[in-house]
């Protein structure tokens, strides 16, 4: 099931990016596996399948994937709505997270606490969090 939302959750991130009207994000790598299996030394983020991404960026969004379900599923088991509110303490919790793995490579803006952050960049973590939702909902 974590894969499957960090399936959904990485549509969703390029969808937003689509959304917003945004440029492609093209990335250079150093995973020597991805450059072997594909040719290729860059890669556009926004028209690839998240099966189809180098392993550390599969990786990172199955960690956001599992931090989403782990506190979904444990409010949904406790009988708490998940409303609003719901969402928004949880894309906090999964920014939290993601900050301690990534600070040193996150962007001015990624670096603030969430609620200090843009809309556009709480929306990412509210994407895992919408994303967990939909997955376990449809399971239902």
């Amino acid at each position: 099931m974590v894969f499957q939302i960090a399936e959904v959750a990485h549509f969703n991130l390029v969808e937003q990016r689509i959304s917003l009207g945004k440029s492609p994000i093209t990335k250079s790598f150093l995973d020597d596996d991805w450059k072997v299996r594909t040719g290729l030394s860059e890669l556009d983020l926004s028209n690839t399948n998240f099966k189809d991404l180098p392993i550390a960026w599969q990786i990172e969004r199955l960690k956001g994937a599992r931090i989403a379900f782990r506190e979904v599923k444990h409010r949904v088991d406790a009988g708490v709505v998940i409303d609003e509110n719901e969402i928004e303490a949880i894309a906090e919790i999964l920014h939290a997270d993601w900050l301690i793995r990534n600070r040193d490579t996150a962007d001015l803006e990624q670096v603030k606490y969430y609620k200090n952050m843009s809309e556009s960049e709480k929306e990412k973590d509210r994407i895992f969090v919408r994303s967990a939702i939909e997955t376990l909902t449809a399971k239902k």
